[in-house]
């Protein structure tokens, strides 16, 4: 099994209001600050290169982050090449949004039959809102992803069934050679 965590490197404003959007690329102390209601800003470059025909078994997206007040919402998007999908981070969601800086995980697992194109093309996305004047603070946006490659799976399968026929010997042993007499038996009837 394979985990790879990776942090973007470009990021485009699609509704201004994330101040200092650049400072959410790398876990490093600085925040990008949303104070505009449905600020909305896109981060991408992660630079994935997961080979073909692994197989996804978790993509989370760890976040530090906090807001100046319980009210603060947050919106945490990720892209799969066709479709956006979203964890909302308030006070009623889990996790609930922190007032000190917390790292949060979001599993976005499940929302899609992610693959290797997939995730070689993630994008994410911030949202802002707030119920009064309030800001949200965001330090990264880094995407982490479980995977086990073809070889891995093959070589699974090959130590389980060198493990089954180790524990069956035996029997095995016995079934073949019940199986030859058998063999023999139709043959010299015929």
């Amino acid at each position: 099994m394979v985990v790879v965590a990776k942090d973007p490197t470009q990021t485009v404003t699609i509704v201004s209001g994330w101040y200092y959007p650049e400072k959410a690329h790398a876990l490093d102390g600085l925040y990008t600050e949303g104070k505009v209601i449905n600020a909305e800003q896109e981060y991408l470059g992660y630079g994935f290169d997961i080979p073909f025909g692994a197989k996804i078994r978790r993509v989370k997206v760890k976040s530090r982050l906090y807001g100046s007040d319980i009210d603060v919402i947050v919106d945490v998007k990720i892209y799969d090449g066709t479709t956006f999908y979203t964890k909302r981070i308030d006070k009623y969601s889990t996790p609930q949004i922190p007032l000190t800086p917390t790292l949060v995980e979001l599993d976005f697992t499940d929302v899609t039959n992610w693959t290797a194109g997939k995730v070689n093309n993630i994008r994410t996305r911030i949202v802002y809102s707030a119920y009064l004047p309030a800001t949200a603070y965001v330090d990264n946006l880094t995407v982490e992803v479980e995977y086990t490659t073809v070889e891995e799976v093959e070589e699974a399968v090959q130590e389980t069934i060198t493990q089954f026929i180790q524990a069956n010997w035996l029997p095995l042993s016995i079934l073949g050679i019940i199986i030859a007499i058998v063999i023999a038996i139709i043959l010299w009837v015929w």
